[in-house]
């Protein structure tokens, strides 16, 4: 799993360790990271991204899913999806919102297309 990680502060309390870091900036490490919950309902992490992890993020929603007892999913690649989505939000800002209006509100003089 890759992600960046963002830490303040230390993690404090019982439980296990949410993963084990082995690499930062290329270098080799091992050290914890986050905490889990005794009933592994509660997770915290300092590493960020790790949603756009498209076999970890699958993992993750079908073990939620299997809970529920609803049927897994395939890996769906984030890159993708997320392409999509911002094409049909771009289409629908371009349809649904009179643009030039918008820049004239702004900057009248400098936007024009």
């Amino acid at each position: 799993m890759k992600g960046y990680e963002i830490h303040m502060g230390e993690t404090a309390g019982e439980g296990k360790p949410f993963s084990i870091i082995t690499q930062r900036n290329s270098a080799a490490v091992k050290r914890e990271d986050g905490a889990v919950s005794k009933d592994g309902r509660i997770w915290g992490t300092y590493i960020h991204g790790i949603f756009d992890n498209d076999e970890f993020r699958t993992i993750f929603l079908n073990n939620i899913r299997a809970g529920r007892g609803l049927p897994e999913k395939d890996v769906i690649a984030f890159k993708d999806k997320k392409g999509d989505c911002i094409r049909v939000i771009a289409e629908a800002v371009r349809t649904g919102i009179d643009l030039q209006k918008l820049f004239d509100m702004i900057r009248p003089e400098s936007l024009r297309y």
